[in-house]
């Protein structure tokens, strides 16, 4: 069991793609590239599971909430870590936590402050909760009373696509770089 790499299953049921999502897809790459064993539980068909799919990551794809509440309940245990990025999935995480008992992990992204016993609940119930800013760690630390380590979100580089952005110049009216109406601003002296 101490060669065996750290197992988590990584859990976003959005339906759409956006930085939550890509920052899951972010997370799991990551944890990849450090060795851990890494599969994604996400909703059947939609952009989550494919791309994570088109990752080589093995996908546990559910249409609803209570397929993957299930999924959870008989299999949880075959992980160390559950972790989600969504408060909703946090909740479907404590809830079968009784069945599973295995760690779970809530990195919180949004900056309102949590309302209501069930979300103080919740908290109490989750291991360990990440914050991705200073200002969600103070508003998470005050609510839970828990000890909020701050992990910044993830960036990947890429270098810029010259044609894709000479299109959208153009289609938006924009002077680009080689137009005589487009004036540098001179760096530091």
């Amino acid at each position: 069991m101490a060669n065996r790499p750290l197992r988590v299953l990584e859990m976003n049921f959005e339906r759409g793609w956006r930085g939550g999502e890509r920052q899951t897809l972010y997370t799991l790459q990551g944890f990849r590239k450090a060795g851990l064993q890494v599969s994604m539980l996400a909703r059947k068909d939609f952009p989550m599971a494919q791309r994570a799919a088109a990752e080589g990551v093995p996908v546990h794809g559910f249409k609803n909430v209570l397929g993957a509440l299930l999924y959870l309940i008989f299999n949880g245990h075959k992980y160390d870590i559950l972790h989600t990025q969504t408060s909703h999935f946090l909740t479907y995480c404590v809830l079968s936590k009784p069945f599973h008992r295995a760690k779970i992990v809530f990195t919180r992204r949004v900056d309102f402050v949590p309302k209501g016993r069930m979300t103080l609940l919740k908290y109490k119930r989750t291991d360990k909760i990440v914050a991705i800013s200073s200002a969600i760690k103070k508003i998470v630390e005050h609510f839970s009373g828990k000890e909020v380590p701050l992990i910044s979100s993830a960036i990947v580089g890429k270098t810029l696509n010259k044609e894709r952005a000479e299109q959208i110049l153009a289609a938006h009216h924009i002077p680009g770089i080689k137009d005589n109406r487009y004036h540098r601003c001179p760096g530091p002296t």
